[in-house]
């Protein structure tokens, strides 16, 4: 299986969200020190960290700890500044950004805040799109400004190859080498593209059963609503092209289109 990195991802799996919860009196009128509590606010389940923010997929949970001297006191949760249930809180939720948050309750009655937690909750695939067209493609998506794009030249053909590959209209590789009965490309990226050539008429029939003629060029990409693609994956046999985008929590969208012999 070969790798192509389109750009990087900032992505990285989370363990435990580590949220302080603090104490104040009011205007310090009474003279006490702050309490501090050390508050656990844990993901279980699909989850990833983009940017500042926790991106949670179908089946993730929320749990809440609280450490040291408020060990076995309450929790008052909220979602989006509005008092919830636990289970409102934890799972569940709306698709899309929520801000998680809550008060630690004490012995004594005290509400203390806890710092809020951003998260995205993603439940959905992400998109595959496709734009059939010629070489305008690689100019507009692909090359960098003044570069004139390329088909690969006669002499670097594969005997028998009718689809070729780029992540940019630069280096053309086949779709298929022409030893191999299965092969895997994978691209890495928030929004990864490629670009297809189709050396030979009717070497390639869209999911809908369109076919694409000679010397065409498919861009296809991937994009995610919630929160960024991982992968897009292409992969090649002598009948069909299957592509699969997959999302930073594993949610993934197929499709398949057929290669004629």
């Amino acid at each position: 299986m070969r790798r192509t990195s389109m750009s990087l991802v900032t992505a990285l799996f989370l363990g435990i969200l580590v949220c302080p919860a603090f104490a104040q009196d009011p205007g310090g009128e009474t003279g006490k020190q702050p309490r501090t509590f050390d508050a656990e606010i844990s993901p279980e389940g699909p989850r990833a960290g983009y940017g500042e923010v926790v991106v949670l997929g179908p089946g993730a949970r929320l749990r809440f700890a609280v450490q040291g001297e408020s060990k076995g006191v309450g929790f008052v949760p909220t979602l989006d500044g509005e008092r919830v249930s636990f289970e409102a809180w934890s799972s569940g939720w709306e698709p899309g950004a929520h801000r998680i948050s809550g008060n630690v309750l004490t012995t004594e009655g005290e509400e203390i805040p806890v710092t809020p937690v951003e998260i995205v909750f993603d439940p959905t695939a992400p998109r595959i799109d496709r734009q059939v067209g010629g070489m305008e493609l690689l100019e507009r998506y692909g090359l960098d400004q003044g570069v004139e794009p390329e088909t690969p030249k006669r002499g670097e053909r594969h005997r028998g190859v009718d689809v070729y590959w780029s992540a940019d209209g630069r280096r053309w590789l086949p779709l298929l080498p022409p030893d191999r009965e299965k092969f895997d490309w994978v691209v890495a990226g928030d929004e990864p593209q490629v670009f297809l050539w189709i050396a030979e008429h009717r070497a390639l029939r869209l999911e809908d059963g369109t076919p694409i003629a000679k010397g065409r060029v498919i861009r296809l990409w991937a994009s995610d609503e919630l929160s960024a693609v991982r992968t897009l994956l292409l992969s090649a046999t002598p009948e069909r092209l299957e592509l699969q985008a997959r999302d930073l929590v594993g949610n993934t969208t197929r499709t398949t289109w057929n290669l004629p012999r």
